[in-house]
Parts: structure tokens; sequence; C-alpha cells
């Protein structure tokens, strides 16, 4: 049997098994699927699909991000800023300027995810009325 690329072939009984890269170290099928979906979860939520959609054009202060999200309430945002920052896609930036101001920036790791979602939010966009029009 040969394996796909970044995946290892052993031999279990005298049969040949395929695993993926994380089976390599000993993690369950079921742990990575957990692991996976939980990370879904929190990445595909709809306030941190939006926010991550603004923040790519800009850094923003949390209320002007706020008002350009619309409905959400602050506490809502406030968690899925710290969730985004936990997951090391969000950063707090604090200005030199009197008093201090923080916002919110995208790193490295959420301009990638903002790359990989961007055509979704964009075939959201362009298919919204057809959608509503279906309902």
């Amino acid at each position: 049997k040969e394996a796909q690329p970044g995946h290892a072939v052993t031999r279990s009984r005298g049969h040949a098994v395929t695993r993926s890269p994380g089976q390599l170290d000993g993690t369950s099928a079921d742990a990575l699927c957990a692991r996976r979906r939980a990370a879904l979860d929190r990445l595909g939520s709809r306030w941190a699909l939006l926010a991550i959609g603004v923040l790519a054009a800009a850094p923003l202060r949390l209320t002007a991000l706020r008002r350009q999200l619309g409905k959400v309430s602050q506490r809502m945002l406030t968690l899925t800023l710290r969730r985004l920052e936990r997951d090391g896609l969000v950063d707090r930036v604090v200005s030199n300027a009197v008093p201090p101001q923080l916002a919110h920036a995208l790193t490295a790791l959420g301009q990638s995810f903002h790359q990989a979602v961007q055509p979704v939010l964009d075939w959201v966009q362009q298919h919204e009325a057809a959608m509503a029009r279906a309902r």
C-alpha cells in the first residue's frame, strides 16, 4: 500500500495501515476529529468570520469594529475577540497616544485564515439575496 504525501504506512497484524500525520504520534482518529471540530466551531462562528473579514482591511478599536459588524453585543464581540486572540489570529495593538488606545489587528495567522475564507465571504455576499428569496 502506498502512502499519500505526509502520511505513513505501518504494519499492524500483517496488514498495511495508512496513518495521517496526527496519528503518527499515537493520537486517535476520534481525538483528532474532536480537536478539529472544536477549532472549526470557534473559527466558523458567525461573529468570528465577520470580525476577521472586517479586520482584514485595517486594525480597529472595539467600538469601530462593533459599529461595522452591526447587531453584535459588546459582550459577544469581546468573547469572540478573546477566542481569536487565544487561537493566535488576532492581536491587541496599543497605540502611543495619550491616553493609550487599544485596537485589534489580524496576525499573520489571521491574515492566512482570512485569505482562506475570503472566497466563502464573497460567495455569501453574491448569493445572499437568492438565499433570502429561497426562504
